[in-house]
């Protein structure tokens, strides 16, 4: 496994530049049944894998410098990039969706907003698509809704096709604890609650269920 410190910095990828995220290719999304939803996401496994390696590496390079910032707030920032990137490296989708939710919730600067939410645009597809890929007709479903809400972009509607997916499906412990994880990294509030309640495998509360 490749370690983030050693991975080559694409500097079209920089806070400056910005990331070709999701929302860059929103125009291009195209009407396609749930049950093939997954199948394209998993498609494009390797490029969204690499792009989000390529945002991290550039955020972890950055955040060190960062104006304002104390040694001790960059070194914990950058010691969280590197956890996601290992995480998401190694397949642990369901630890990196709640390193994701931390860094989100960690008042970045605009720059670094920009970059985490295509991190998080990107690896939300990554993860619905490699974790649900067996799982029954209804679940698929639910997760195509997921993906198609995800590439349009409106949070809004992110957030209630996961809410969906999670009470709906028959999920795994782990399937719960990303999508959970997934609903924190749009809406700090429900990550709150979850974390307050100590409750990352058995969130049926969090939704109101």
């Amino acid at each position: 496994m490749k370690r983030l410190s050693t991975l080559t910095l694409c500097g079209s990828l920089l806070l400056a530049g910005g990331a070709p995220g999701v929302a860059a290719d929103s125009a291009s999304v195209t009407a396609t049944s749930p049950a093939n939803a997954i199948d394209a996401v998993k498609a494009e496994s390797a490029s969204l894998l690499e792009q989000i390696t390529k945002s991290l590496t550039g955020l972890a390079s950055q955040a060190g410098t960062t104006a304002g910032a104390t040694p001790a707030a960059g070194d914990s920032f950058v010691s969280q990039l590197q956890s996601l990137a290992t995480s998401i490296q190694s397949g642990d989708d369901a630890g990196a969706s709640g390193t994701l939710q931390k860094l989100m919730a960690a008042k970045p600067t605009d720059g670094q907003l920009a970059v985490l939410d295509d991190v998080r645009n990107n690896f939300a597809l990554l993860a619905l698509g490699r974790n649900f890929d067996t799982a029954s007709s209804a679940t698929q479903s639910a997760v195509g809704s997921a993906i198609t809400a995800i590439k349009t972009g409106n949070a809004t509607d992110i957030v209630t096709s996961l809410q969906g997916l999670y009470s709906n499906a028959r999920l795994t412990d782990t399937q719960k604890e990303l999508v959970t994880g997934l609903v924190g990294s749009w809406n700090p509030k429900l990550a709150d609650v979850a974390t307050k309640a100590g409750k990352l495998r058995d969130t049926a509360k969090l939704f109101g269920f």
